[in-house]
């Protein structure tokens, strides 16, 4: 792995048991994550972003078919060779944390705001109540919340209240990598400004590298160094921000730019036909075909190579071949 990159996944894995068969929910998906960088994982609902982060992390459901592959830290540890116990202790929170999608869901309701931020420090840190009080404390003052929401329950929040506790518990441990699963699709416009706003000061004044998994690509332009486009369990183009949004390269990255409306210039809309394949039975070939207007035979028969359009470009398309 660089040196650069804080992270490194490799051929990563992840298909659930189901009584049809194996949903191949990740397949053999690779990316490097550089250090102090933004990586957008973008798609469609059910495409396997938040499997994906799961696969990451490996907080994984019973269900499990198939893991494989490899998650390199900046240290060489794979993390997916790691027993459940060292994950735990050594890497969950520590080294890499998730703000879960759906903060009311992830919030215990019969606890105060400020043991939910410290409990990270008591479990991992062995820090006494009181000491970890103090730095759930400040916790909250990073994201922008006063010390009296200690003693806050959830109920007593708004939606982007516990978004910013949500982050303060990601970032209690002081991790290096920050898994963002949609964090804010469940807050009104306003309110997603105010927490990007947030999460970029973040990213800047502790030098934190995000992993933000979105459907939304207005946002992900926002926070985003690197785009990875992700469908049907499988990375099928992968560029600089600034690269993808002004000249995307495979097909399906380019219906997805054509459906988002733009202020500053007039265009058709367009949509993607068809629906997500069923990742019990993916299409042969390239997952997108049976939804592209450029298929052709080969792209009916064999998955799609690397093709590297330049260092910080690569696509999956038999049309770059």
């Amino acid at each position: 792995m660089s040196d650069k990159n804080v992270m490194s996944v490799e051929s990563l894995i992840l298909h659930y048991r189901t009584v049809r068969g194996a949903v191949r929910a990740v397949d053999g998906v690779s990316f490097a994550l550089p250090k102090g960088k933004t990586i957008a994982v973008v798609g469609e609902s059910g495409c396997g972003k938040t499997s994906l982060a799961s696969a990451i992390t490996a907080i994984l459901p019973v269900n499990v078919e198939r893991y494989e592959g490899s998650v390199f830290l900046e240290d060489g540890v794979d993390v997916t060779k790691m027993s459940e116990d060292e994950r735990r202790q050594k890497i969950r929170w520590n080294v890499i944390s998730t703000v879960f999608q759906g903060a009311m869901n992830a919030l215990n309701p019969v606890y105060e705001v400020g043991y939910q931020v410290a409990e990270p420090l008591i479990v991992h840190k062995k820090m006494k109540k009181e000491d970890a009080m103090d730095e759930a404390k400040n916790a909250l003052s990073l994201v922008g919340l006063p010390s009296d929401f200690l003693k806050r329950y959830p109920h007593q929040l708004s939606g982007g209240m516990k978004q910013r506790v949500m982050i303060a518990m990601a970032l209690v441990l002081r991790p290096k990598i920050v898994i963002l699963d949609e964090p804010t699709s469940a807050l009104d416009v306003i309110t997603q400004a105010n927490i990007m706003n947030l999460l970029k000061k973040l990213k800047w004044d502790l030098n934190l590298s995000y992993i933000f998994i979105t459907h939304d690509l207005a946002l992900a332009s926002e926070l985003a160094d690197i785009v990875a486009v992700m469908y049907a369990g499988r990375i099928v183009e992968r560029a600089s921000s600034e690269k993808f949004f002004t000249r995307p390269e495979h097909p399906y990255s380019q219906k997805l730019m054509q459906s988002v409306p733009t202020l500053r210039s007039k265009k058709e809309l367009e949509y993607i036909p068809g629906a997500p394949p069923d990742l019990i039975y993916p299409p042969p070939g390239c997952r997108f075909h049976p939804r592209c207007p450029y298929a052709m035979d080969v792209c009916k028969e064999k998955v799609p190579e690397l093709r590297e359009l330049n260092p910080d470009h690569v696509v999956y398309c038999w049309l770059h071949q």
